[in-house]
């Protein structure tokens, strides 16, 4: 279910001349067995995935010894999307490259032969994990008689779309799309419309690996594609890549990028000066879903938009025309100095200060006394004793001055609480209160020691 294999039946009719193998190159999986060394009138070509969800993909050329004739089959076999095939009988190599990114879609069984240059093939099976095709490599010449039932069926047969090229030589059929089920890809435009040539001149990778060779050199003013893809199970793709130019080595092209399986990728890039901590940047990059549009950063020397999301991502890129070169005096980067904290100015208080300002404030407040005048606006007679007791308390209040004070002491550290106070100022009007009834008696004897206070102010101590 999640592999995928491929036989090519190859009828070789081209003057009885073998094929030798001459080179091979697979995006995915490989040869079934051994790789076939010759193509002789008869011979199959055996290739299949070699990882789980994982399809077979590339291309392999042969050439006779003189390498006056050569022959080239590229193909594709995806878990997800159709499989595609052509082939080329030619007298110089093509490139094999371009040929395998503009490989086209297999017709279905019995739909008839597909033609190209030097060569004919037919579908005949083709299912989900198998697929076979027939390829016969034609003669150059008249000398080899195919038959007349072939003969007419070659006049019938369609030419491969892959051949059909638009105005500028290019094939209009696009490249296949992703290979497994779980793949990721990245299709990076690049147009640079510097005056600097930027070569290759380092990499990282998290995961995945280029599509093909790494392109070498970023040629100015002018559009480069560089191709990127996942190549293990269940991980997607992540990496930097940089680029310096040609002539001086001191302007950089740098780009990170990731794909994952799960959630959005990111994609970052700068061109000019690079920044000091290139890894750091692929994990601080935004997310291409925050990417709305044609991203354009101050100070970046490049613009870039987002044109796919997904299993693909696309990226379209312009390399400035000016670009800043490197100054090797602002690396490293110096931190940023956080400024001195000022001062609280001195009328508000400091946020140790305003516990220990109001303790003082609750301590003035037992310490003072009352408004005189507070008890002298109560209004009513008292009739009865306790109402006379305060209103004597309120009295006593009320003559004390401004020159005394009622000081009590305990011996804890922390102040008396207002309860206890209550209590003692209580107590010692009552005491008073019951042996004389004029207010002279606050500086008569009593039963509780009193001394005075240096000022001449009154001090209530416990014993």
């Amino acid at each position: 279910m999640f592999s995928r294999r491929l036989t090519v039946i190859i009828e070789n009719h081209a003057n009885k001349s073998s094929f030798h193998f001459g080179g091979e190159w697979f995006e995915s999986g490989g040869w079934q067995d051994s790789r076939a060394s010759t193509i002789c009138e008869h011979t199959t070509l055996e290739f299949e995935s070699k990882i789980m969800l994982q399809g077979v993909s590339g291309y392999a050329y042969y050439h006779t010894k003189d390498h006056a004739h050569n022959f080239i089959i590229a193909f594709s076999c995806p878990i997800t999307t159709a499989c595609c095939f052509t082939a080329r009988a030619t007298s110089s190599l093509p490139d094999c490259q371009a040929l395998w990114s503009a490989v086209p879609d297999l017709s279905r069984p019995g739909a008839g032969l597909r033609r190209a240059e030097g060569c004919a093939w037919e579908t005949l099976d083709l299912l989900d994990e198998h697929v076979t095709v027939r390829c016969i490599i034609l003669p150059a010449d008249d000398s080899v008689k195919l038959g007349e039932e072939m003969e007419k069926r070659l006049g019938k047969a369609r030419w491969c779309r892959s051949t059909i090229s638009e105005g500028d030589g290019h094939s209009t059929v696009q490249a296949p799309r992703a290979t497994t089920l779980v793949d990721r890809q990245l299709i990076l435009e690049i147009d640079n419309r510097s005056e600097e040539n930027f070569v290759f001149d380092g990499q990282w990778w998290d995961s995945g690996r280029w599509a093909q060779a790494p392109v070498p050199r970023i040629p100015k003013t002018s559009v480069s594609r560089l191709e990127f893809s996942g190549e293990e199970i269940f991980r997607g793709l992540s990496a930097v890549i940089w680029f310096v130019n040609e002539s001086g080595l001191d302007m950089y092209f740098s780009f990170v990028f990731s794909n994952p399986l799960a959630g959005d990728g990111c994609f970052n890039a700068w061109a000019g000066s690079p920044p000091a901590e290139l890894l750091q940047e692929l994990y601080a990059a935004p997310s291409v879903g925050q990417q709305q549009g044609v991203q354009v950063i101050p100070g970046r020397g490049c613009a870039w938009n987002i044109i796919e999301q997904g299993p693909v991502m696309h990226v379209r890129l312009v390399i400035l025309q000016e670009l800043a070169a490197m100054d090797l005096t602002c690396y490293p980067p110096q931190p940023p100095t956080q400024p001195k904290s000022e001062a609280p100015p001195p009328d508000i208080p400091s946020a140790k200060q305003q516990p220990q300002q109001q303790q003082d404030s609750q301590q003035q407040q037992l310490a003072s006394p009352r408004d005189p005048q507070v008890s002298l606006e109560q209004p009513g007679t008292p009739s009865s004793s306790s109402e006379k007791l305060a209103d004597f308390e309120n009295a006593v209040l009320a003559a004390t001055s401004d020159e005394e004070e009622i000081r009590i002491y305990s011996s804890d550290a922390a102040p008396p609480s207002p309860s206890l106070v209550a209590e003692v100022i209580k107590d010692f009007v009552s005491d008073q209160f019951h042996q004389q009834e004029d207010l002279e008696v606050l500086r008569s004897p009593s039963p509780r020691k009193r001394s005075r206070s240096p000022r001449g102010s009154m001090r209530m101590e416990f014993l």
